[in-house]
């Protein structure tokens, strides 16, 4: 029906009144000629007569005066040849639709094939050139742009359009110019290069992060029992998704699965991971799950088509689109269930790309518990002494702007190289308001003398055989010395944060445990096992690692367990005093005013029922790591407050410190695309780049509304 109504729309928009003109006359000069033979009326004859030289004069009239019009609207609109013939039926040749609009967007004319095309999408032409001109063409396309091109939507269907000026006459458009458009449906292109983005295959692992430690605590019966409740849960998670678990050994699985597939597993947030919390069946560990999963949704961009259609397989935006490779994503996904391992498990991360600043995490939403098996650290501490014995040197580093856990744990493995007869030293740039008070009480005590040592004496002293020992961070940008990182052979991570994408890579030793309360403790634990029978550490060297607890763990509050206490049991036992070690880490009367200025700027509101404390401020980068701290964890102390934030102005930069009372998962929250921060549940950081405190501001609530702060179940 509706090809029948174009082809009359067709054939009476190109009908020429001068054929309509011309039956007239014939029928006029039947029916006359007819009367004049039957009747014998001349008089009815001869004014048939005149009226048909009428007609036919009217017509010779409009033919030529149309002519005109015609020819003056092909000059306005350039549409003639050099030597003046008109060219009007060019546009309608090209078969492509187009019209033509000034400059500012009234339709000048427009070709069959554009009008067809309207009806197709049901939209009158007005309504078409309205929409493209105001959406794509006005203020992009201008005198200094020789052309413009770009794909609009248009109801259900695509189209490809290019739109460039071309000349026309000053009564036609202001200036002599015009805009030409011609469209290419791209619909079906645009809905293939759709499907191919969504049934891009993705592949991910699976790993029961605990699996081991119920088998061990509760028996193969168990252990089996958690297995078949976990495939039940796998099989109703993937059900009505395009996607396959398949087991790889006992608690490892494969996932096979499309982009669609994995962007619905988003929505939900991973909820497999609270599925296998709630198993029960004789179970007295918790199920947790780690999951690494290597997608590429970012790569597909129209440059790697157009590389495709010219068979451009060198150019890197096709590379990265279509000629995927296997086993490097099998690698990004053993790397990204390695990195959730290290953040403790309990886990999703998915990772977009090649590029590892475009992660994603999800889950991870509970406090770290206690771990009672010690094996691993006693493996590990057996590794540690091995690396230090076969090492020429040793250089230990804390993160920068040190504070006394990042001393103190440097402070240990100092002790522990020296004790193995190794020569042994602490890259520290010089002390802040942290660590100063401690800083000059090792100085004054004589015994330090040439241990402390700047950034260029490391790097004049570092060779091959030097073993380096980063503590209290896992990112070679915010250790001490990234240089001396960057040209070391030989390093040794000890952590206990969660580890981000900027981790140290090429370390021989990593250990990280986010169930630890402080790096301090990490070191303490393998001191005990390298020299199980000795106490080595000197009395201000355990008063050091007394005071990093007390600092990571606000005065024994936060992230405090079994081993904690074990720990700082053994410190008492040499010599540590508490009450004497709270003068290290109480602030000055000047930085007090301050952290009582920052607190007091504070704005309370409640977002998904939790208390949330926001407040900002202008500190200088070193004060910005001592005090904003404090701040934020002085703000926790106010009733009915859950997490704070703290603002704080840095030139063009805005950095965020945040804590938590442990229901609010601060570092989720500052992992988030648009911040790239990190840290602990309760304790984590970002930095801003050329971002105001305003706009910071602004981003932070609105991921705590979106994303960071759900409601209580």
């Amino acid at each position: 029906m509706k090809k029948k109504n174009s082809l009359a729309y067709k054939f009476l928009y190109r009908m020429n009144l001068i054929w309509i003109n011309v039956a007239v006359i014939i029928l006029i000069a039947g029916l006359s000629f007819y009367a004049y033979i039957k009747d014998g009326h001349p008089l009815l004859f001869v004014l048939s007569l005149v009226l048909m030289l009428l007609i036919v004069g009217c017509d010779i009239v409009i033919t030529v005066l149309r002519r005109r019009k015609v020819l003056k609207e092909a000059e306005n609109l350039g549409i003639v040849d050099e030597s003046g013939t008109v060219c009007t039926g060019l546009l309608d040749a090209m078969q492509l639709p187009t019209f033509i609009v000034s400059t500012e967007g009234k339709l000048l004319w427009a070709n069959m094939d554009f009008k067809d095309m309207c009806e197709k999408v049901r939209l009158r032409p007005s309504a078409v050139v309205e929409k493209v001109f105001s959406q794509e063409i006005y203020g992009k396309l201008t005198p200094e742009t020789e052309a413009l091109n770009g794909t609009v939507e248009i109801k259900t269907r695509s189209f490809r359009f290019f739109a460039s000026h071309v000349a026309a006459g000053e009564e036609l458009a202001e200036g002599g110019v015009a805009i030409c458009v011609y469209f290419f449906d791209v619909t079906a292109v645009e809905k293939l290069k759709s499907l191919y983005r969504t049934n891009k295959v993705v592949l991910g692992e699976i790993l029961i992060d605990n699996y081991e430690e119920i088998y061990q605590a509760n028996g193969e019966n168990v252990a089996n029992q958690v297995l078949l409740a976990v495939n039940e849960i796998f099989a109703k998670w993937i059900e009505g998704k395009n996607a396959i678990i398949k087991g790889l050994a006992r608690e490892r699985y494969i996932i096979v699965l499309t982009e669609e597939s994995l962007s619905r597993l988003e929505e939900e947030q991973f909820m497999v991971l609270e599925s296998v919390k709630k198993i029960s069946v004789g179970n007295s560990i918790q199920v947790t799950l780690s999951i690494g999963i290597s997608s590429n949704r970012l790569e597909l961009t129209d440059r790697a088509f157009e590389a495709l259609i010219d068979d451009d397989t060198g150019d890197e935006q096709f590379l990265k689109a279509f000629d995927d490779s296997l086993p490097e994503h099998f690698a990004n996904v053993d790397e990204l269930l390695n990195l959730s391992l290290s953040r403790g498990g309990d886990q999703a991360i998915v990772r977009i790309g090649t590029d590892k600043r475009n992660t994603l995490y999800f889950g991870g939403s509970e406090i770290d518990t206690d771990r009672e098996d010690m094996v691993a650290v006693r493996v590990l501490a057996g590794q540690l002494k091995n690396a230090i014995l076969n090492s020429s040197k040793v250089l230990v580093m804390g993160h920068a702007a040190a504070d006394l856990d990042a001393l103190g744990s440097a402070l240990a493995i100092y002790r522990i190289s020296v004790s193995l007869g190794k020569s042994a030293y602490v890259v520290l740039g010089g002390p802040n308001s942290q660590i100063l008070v401690m800083y000059n009480t090792l100085i004054q005590s004589g015994e330090y003398t040439g241990v402390f040592i700047s950034e260029s004496e490391a790097l004049n002293i570092l060779d091959d055989e030097t073993l380096t020992i980063v503590a209290d961070t896992f990112s070679a940008k915010q250790c001490e010395s990234p240089d001396v990182v960057k040209n070391s052979r030989n390093i040794a991570v000890i952590d206990h944060h969660r580890r981000g994408v900027d981790a140290i890579e090429h370390a021989i030793i990593n250990y990280t445990d986010t169930r630890a309360s402080s790096a301090s403790e990490l070191v303490v634990e393998l001191l005990r096992y390298i020299f199980p029978s000795e106490k080595i550490l000197k009395k201000l060297e355990a008063e050091t690692l007394y005071g990093g607890i007390l600092v990571d763990t606000k005065n024994m509050f936060f992230k405090t367990g079994r081993r904690t206490f074990e720990v700082c049991s053994y410190l008492r036992q040499l010599g540590v005093v508490p009450v004497a070690v709270r003068k290290y880490i109480q602030p000055s009367y000047e930085d007090y005013k301050k952290i009582n200025a920052i607190v007091s700027g504070m704005k309370f509101m409640t977002i998904n029922g939790k208390g949330v404390a926001v407040t900002t401020c202008e500190l200088s980068r070193s004060e910005a790591n001592t005090l904003a701290p404090i701040a934020a964890d002085k703000m926790l102390e106010i009733a009915g407050v859950d997490c704070s934030f703290v603002i704080i102005k840095q030139d063009d930069d805005t950095a965020i410190k945040a804590r938590s009372l442990g229901e609010v998962n601060v570092q989720l929250i500052l992992e988030n695309q648009a911040i790239n921060g990190g840290g602990h549940f309760t304790a984590a950081a970002g930095l801003l780049k050329n971002c105001t405190p305003e706009k910071a501001e602004t981003l932070l609530l609105g991921i705590l509304k979106n994303e960071g702060i759900k409601n209580p179940d």
